[in-house]
């Protein structure tokens, strides 16, 4: 059921926000060459778990991936449910959710935001541009950087 239930994953980019609430948590793991690889051929993005990972140097390329330690073999780990909400590294996360990750963490965001998102990335690409263009040009000064810097401060 679980794996019929990944197939919607293939209507838009997706990961799997997967909770470890076991009672040694890390301890074994779901994650590591095979899950990822079935996962990412049922058209998964990534994952994020507070629970561990493993086969670090063997994860197939294109799959991100966020755990909360590595361990060296499954141990005991098993699927309890699924298309619940999730509780990982103190993010509650429910089905459906937008949620962006990357290396450093992951954010829901919340649906009230949706249509502001653009404007808001296209914002923050135009300070940090102005502000690294800056940083690029021949004989930086103190009164260029504080210029580029009031466009980079400015929300």
């Amino acid at each position: 059921a679980y794996y019929r239930y990944l197939e919607q994953a293939r209507e838009r980019p997706s990961l799997v926000v997967m909770e470890d609430h076991g009672a040694r948590r890390g301890m074994g793991c779901i994650w590591g060459e095979i899950q990822v690889s079935i996962h990412k051929a049922m058209g998964l993005v990534g994952a994020v778990t507070n629970g561990a990972v493993r086969d670090i140097g063997t994860l197939p390329a294109g799959f991100a991936l966020i755990g909360g330690n590595v361990c060296p073999g499954s141990g005991f780990a098993h699927l309890t449910g699924f298309d619940k909400p999730v509780n990982v590294f103190g993010l509650s996360v429910s089905p459906g959710d937008l949620v962006h990750a990357d290396r450093h963490g992951c954010v829901v965001i919340p649906p009230a935001l949706f249509d502001k998102l653009p404007a808001a990335i296209a914002r923050i690409a135009y300070r940090e541009r102005t502000l690294m263009d800056a940083l690029q040009q021949p004989a930086l000064d103190a009164d260029k950087l504080a210029a580029a810097w009031r466009v980079f401060e400015v929300k």
